[in-house]
């Protein structure tokens, strides 16, 4: 009878071992499908993250080219500021010229009436 026990006893273990196994089993079959979950998770992250590197570079690429376009239209347009200024000095300057010329002339005409007057009045008295 105490072998009979023992082997009942045996038996119990052996189901309970192999029930064991097979959550084991189990649970290593779960941690496998979790692990591949985790590796395409991770590949599609890498792949993001290899889309995102490759947006930024592109995005790098075109500041720096609108930077370049920037920077020569500043300078086309201090050039233009030059030139508007030299010729805003020479107008400017012509301005003052004519002004100065209008004055020469309006004294000059003022001078030659005068002078007129002062032949007209010497011929009158010359005549007399």
């Amino acid at each position: 009878h105490i072998v009979r026990q023992e082997i009942d006893h045996t038996n119990s273990l052996v189901t309970a071992k192999k029930s064991e196994m097979e959550t084991e089993e189990h649970f290593l079959s779960l941690a496998k499908r979790e692990l591949g979950q985790y590796e395409r998770d991770a590949s599609g992250l890498d792949n993001d993250a290899a889309i995102k590197e490759k947006n930024i570079k592109s995005t790098v690429n075109r500041i720096q080219a609108l930077t370049g376009e920037l920077d020569k239209l500043r300078s086309d347009f201090n050039w233009n500021q030059e030139e508007l200024e030299q010729w805003a000095s020479v107008a400017a300057k012509k301005e003052e010229e004519n002004i100065a010329l209008q004055k020469y002339t309006l004294a000059d005409e003022l001078k030659i009436k005068e002078l007129t007057l002062t032949v007209d009045d010497l011929t009158k008295k010359s005549v007399e």
